[in-house]
């Protein structure tokens, strides 16, 4: 499927250079990666974080990348070339194993999480694009495709085993999640549907305030889910009343919050709070209420993507660069910014991860 390699001229290391809004610390982890970010997961340890990334380019099969780096230092462990375009990346529950999805043929390929040593392949041809994540035992994969089709790969056998149910809009990675209690959260219209992957019985649909949402997260103790989304049921001439990101009670199926949201959001690595990410600024916000604790700018040209490292207090900022056909990936320590959610000093300067 591709080729391990150990090389670093690949990316260029960078330092912060300035600190801004007492958010910034010249120390902390920056790289730059060779391409264009597709998608990460970090490790269910908090330790390490899988990254896949491809060059832009007319050709529809373009060169690509898959590192994995340490969370915390941003030091590459192993690194794969070429393995594949549009793909997918997710540790197994017990960050032993790395799986990645590539849209071309329905390939998974299993790898060390430690080494990148490939481990096996399995596949799935009637389901090529689509997420892909682990079931909460590691016992199999599931693949979810926009055609209501789920495809569980046995990891013992590599038997594949199709099902069928209610559609979704699963083209995302983001767009299911499952918790440690193996509830399956998806993406619906106007809603998100709840499944038990253990009997792949419907629990329930949570109307949502978007009409697409397209992104769906568990807090890292799995009580809450957050959905984002495009509302164009609230379209006005503010961009950023277009994308509302609402958080639900997933023992009560209640609403907690709604608020407007234009660009990415996670929750905190203790689950108390939204950040949220637009342009160069994130924003903090309490999960019970939705109100805005505080907002600092950081220094990403643009903040793409979001991730937590719950265990290690982290937030992964995958940014922009003003080429636009390159990202750049840096760890911010997550504690100061929500220093002020608990009433401490502010403006304290985060030490570096």
């Amino acid at each position: 499927m591709g080729t391990l390699v150990r090389t670093d001229l690949r990316f260029i290391a960078m330092l912060c250079v300035c600190c801004l809004s007492g958010l910034g610390c010249a120390d902390r982890p920056v790289v730059t990666l060779s391409g264009w970010f597709q998608n990460m997961d970090v490790s269910p340890d908090g330790r390490a974080l899988a990254i896949l990334s491809e060059m832009h380019g007319e050709s529809h099969i373009a060169p690509s990348w898959l590192d994995v780096y340490d969370a915390r230092t941003l030091r590459r462990t192993w690194s794969i070339e070429n393995p594949g375009c549009y793909g997918t990346v997710v540790f197994s529950p017990d960050g032993q194993t790395l799986a990645m999805a590539v849209a071309q043929d329905g390939t998974i390929t299993l790898y060390s999480a430690s080494t990148g040593r490939k481990l096996r392949t399995l596949n799935s041809p009637n389901v090529r694009y689509g997420s892909l994540l682990f079931l909460p035992d590691g016992k199999s994969l599931a693949r979810l495709w926009t055609g209501n089709i789920v495809a569980l790969c046995d990891l013992e056998t590599g038997a594949v085993r199709e099902i069928q149910v209610e559609p979704g809009h699963w083209m995302r990675r983001d767009s299911v999640a499952v918790n440690a209690a193996g509830l399956l959260a998806v993406c619906g219209q106007a809603s998100v549907h709840l499944w038990d992957t253990r009997t792949w019985e419907w629990k329930a649909t949570l109307p949502t305030a978007m009409d697409e949402p397209t992104v769906v997260q568990f807090s890292p103790d799995g009580r809450l889910l957050r959905c984002a989304g495009r509302n164009t049921r609230r379209a006005t001439d503010r961009p950023d009343t277009w994308f509302v990101t609402q958080v639900f009670d997933v023992t009560t199926r209640a609403s907690q919050c709604d608020v407007p949201c234009a660009g990415e959001s996670v929750f905190s690595p203790d689950g108390k709070s939204l950040i949220c990410g637009v342009g160069k600024e994130l924003t903090i916000r309490d999960v019970a209420t939705g109100h805005m604790v505080s907002n600092v700018e950081v220094t990403q040209n643009w903040i793409r993507a979001m991730a937590v490292s719950a265990n290690e207090g982290l937030l992964i900022l995958v940014g922009q660069l003003p080429d636009s056909t390159r990202s750049t990936v840096e760890v911010v320590d997550a504690r100061p910014l929500l220093a002020v959610r608990r009433g401490e000093a502010a403006t304290s300067r985060p030490s570096p991860p």
